[in-house]
């Protein structure tokens, strides 16, 4: 099985993996076509996180560390695609989460049609994602001005992509923030 955790940027995607990652032991996965850390496994869940979880206070995990070059050589979204495909015949199952593909509806359609994938959907209000935002910046040191403003613009893209993979027959779950790691946990575990 695939999952794909959506959401807007703050609206907690990393934050639900790393309180999943508090349950379980896991290890890193090496891609072997260029030896760059590419997920995390975790063996009771036999299932593999795409990309890297740090500490939340060093930023962001999951796809958007993977794009962004964090294992090794900076990554486009053909090469996550490429990831994804392989990681698929391990026999495993695939969990996948960020800011930079939460926004995005067709490529991640397509994909779910070649391969049967489950989008998780974070109900997180705009708010609360500023919020989030504005914390994950102070934590980090980050003093400069946050003004917010390209936030609302994606939280209204992402809930209409919501929207659109729901009508293009995929299986879409919305998940109330408020308790999103037992919810997600709870949605993965089933297929162990």
């Amino acid at each position: 099985m695939i999952f794909n955790l959506r959401g807007c940027n703050g609206s907690g995607k990393t934050y639900v993996v790393h309180e999943i990652l508090k349950q379980f032991e896991y290890s890193y996965v090496i891609d072997p076509t260029n030896e760059e850390v590419c997920g995390t496994l975790v063996k009771p869940l036999n299932m593999i996180f795409v990309g890297l979880y740090r500490p939340l206070e060093l930023g962001t995990g999951g796809c958007d560390w993977y794009l962004a070059g964090n294992g090794g050589s900076k990554k486009t979204n053909d090469d996550l695609e490429d990831l994804l495909q392989r990681l698929a015949t391990t026999g495993r199952n695939l969990f996948f989460e960020g800011f930079m593909i939460s926004g995005t509806f067709s490529r991640w359609s397509e994909f779910a049609k070649r391969n049967p994938t489950t989008f998780l959907c974070l109900d997180t209000p705009l708010e609360t994602c500023i919020e989030h935002i504005r914390g994950r910046r102070v934590r980090a040191g980050n003093d400069k001005p946050f003004d917010g403003k390209n936030v609302p613009p994606h939280h209204v893209q992402c809930n209409r992509n919501y929207k659109h993979l729901a009508k293009a027959g995929h299986d879409v779950r919305m998940i109330p923030y408020l308790d999103a790691p037992r919810l997600v946990l709870d949605a993965i575990r089933p297929v162990t």
